[in-house]
Formats: structure tokens, sequence, C-alpha cells
């Protein structure tokens, strides 16, 4: 889980050409997912009885038909996997949106980020999160796992009839870094709903001193914890065993894996409380094992 007050440097994002359509850039984009794409991820996603080519093209034409796409530098993230898996994830969302007449509620915001998070306080609540956010909101939550070597978390955009998606590669099976990536692609839903017409593709691992990154970055931290309980909790000192965290938790009010995930990165001892952080794994919730 990312420290939404920590901040890097550098030039943090990159953009695609402004013109993604035209011909000869869109060729190549083909060649580059055929090339980078293993035959057996290819295979995984392509549809019954399509070609490895014909796959190519749908999810270069996919992709390529949303605008200049900015997206988080990460030298070890590839832009034709990047390519592909936008191209599928744009491509059920929309499916998604046209099948269930979706309406965008404009009046999503801040207060409706920390009515999601309050969700987290029971696993139960996943195998309903989609059509929570589908129905009360007009927002789809599309999975797409990620492609070998991607090191992509998710993204937030909104599609052409301005359905927003947020969009999660689920990258770690943790219950608390699901909640944090969500929550952020929320934020951006709430806070910067206007520039999501351009996809941001997020590697949540990477620091930015972007403004839209840190907001939402903050904005998720305190959707799971009050700045209040945050600073009484970290204020209190060393934690030395599970049951002690899971007396706080319900103090607190917080998934027990979710407060885990808070103590373990303020503390930066990543190997405290792993079994307290792994009684949960969201992939196999999700069936994307």
């Amino acid at each position: 889980m990312k420290d939404p007050t920590q901040k890097g440097g550098g030039d943090d994002f990159v953009v695609f050409p402004s013109n993604p359509m035209e011909p000869a850039y869109f060729i190549d984009s083909v060649k580059d997912i055929l090339a980078t794409l293993k035959s057996a991820e290819i295979k995984s996603r392509k549809l019954e009885h399509e070609s490895n080519e014909a796959f190519a093209i749908r999810v270069a034409l996919s992709s390529y038909s949303i605008k200049s796409a900015l997206f988080r530098k990460n030298t070890k993230a590839d832009a034709a996997r990047i390519s592909a898996w936008i191209g599928l994830v744009r491509e059920a969302s929309l499916k998604e949106s046209l099948s269930s007449q979706i309406s965008f509620n404009n009046d999503f915001g801040i207060a409706d980020v920390g009515l999601v998070a309050q969700l987290s306080r029971d696993p139960e609540h996943l195998s309903m999160l989609r059509e929570f956010l589908r129905d009360e909101y007009g927002i789809i939550m599309t999975l797409e796992r990620a492609f070998t070597s991607m090191h992509m978390d998710g993204c937030a955009f909104r599609l052409e009839n301005g359905v927003p998606v947020v969009a999660l590669t689920l990258r770690y099976e943790r219950y608390d870094y699901f909640w944090f990536t969500l929550l952020h692609e929320l934020a951006h839903v709430a806070l910067h709903y206007q520039q999501l017409i351009d996809p941001i593709f997020e590697d949540l691992s990477e620091d930015s001193e972007e403004i839209v990154e840190i907001e939402a970055n903050r904005l998720a931290f305190d959707s799971l914890i009050s700045r209040a309980d945050a600073r009484r909790f970290f204020r209190q000192g060393y934690i030395s065993n599970a049951d002690q965290l899971r007396e706080e938790a319900a103090r607190l009010d917080i998934h027990p894996a979710i407060l885990a995930g808070l103590y373990r990165f303020h503390v930066k001892r990543y190997d405290l409380f792993s079994s307290v952080g792994q009684e949960l794994n969201v992939r196999a919730i999700f069936g994307m094992q």
C-alpha cells in the first residue's frame, strides 16, 4: 500500500501520439502486440476461432479509438502490453454499458468514495461490489488480469457516453491492496472526472509528484482510516502481535487485513502480520487465479 503523502521525483508521465489512428501507426501497433505478447497469453483471451492476428487487430482498434492517453512512466511497462490490455478493458466495459443502459451519477463525490470504502469492513461485500457501483453510481468496475511484465495496477477513464470505468489488474492478491487500488481509481472519478477522457494508467509502486495522483492517494487513504484515527493509531507505537492488531481493527472498525497493510507500510516492516494480510485472496474470490 502506498503512502498517500509520499512524493517522488522526475517526469512521471508519457503520452501516446496525438493521432493514434494514423494508418502506419496503427499497423505498427498491431505488429507490436503480436511480437510482444506470448502466444499462450493471446490464446487465453482471444475469442473462439479467432486468429492471433484478428485478436491483435481487435484490441488495437479498441485501444486506439481512445484519445491520447497519459500513463505513469515505468521503464518495465511495455506500450504494446498496455495497449492490448486497455483494448480488452474498453471492449468489456462498453459492452456492459450498452447492455445495462448505465447512466453515470454526476453527483458522485468524496463522500461517496467514503461510503464505498465502508464496504471493505466485510469481505462478503465483494460479491456485490461491481453491481453496487454500477446500479448506485453508474460506474463500471472491470477486472482484467495484466499481461506478463506489464507492471500495471489499473486505470480510470470514461467511455464516449460519459460512463466512468475503473479497471483493475489485481496485480497482488492482498485485500488491503485491492481496496486501496479501487479507492484510488474511484478518487479519480470523484475528483478528476472531466480529465478522464484520457485514461490514467498507473503503477502504484511508483511515486509521483502529479497533483492528481497525490489527491487520489490522499482520498483513498482517508477513506480507509480517518486522519484523526491514523494519528492516534500510529502514535501509540509498536504493535507486537496479531491479537493486538485485531483488537485495534475492531476498535477502529477497519478490517484487520487493511489495518495490517497500513501498519506494515508505516513501520516499513513488510514481514509483520503476513498471516493477517494473506487471509483473503482477492484473485480467488473474483475467479482470477
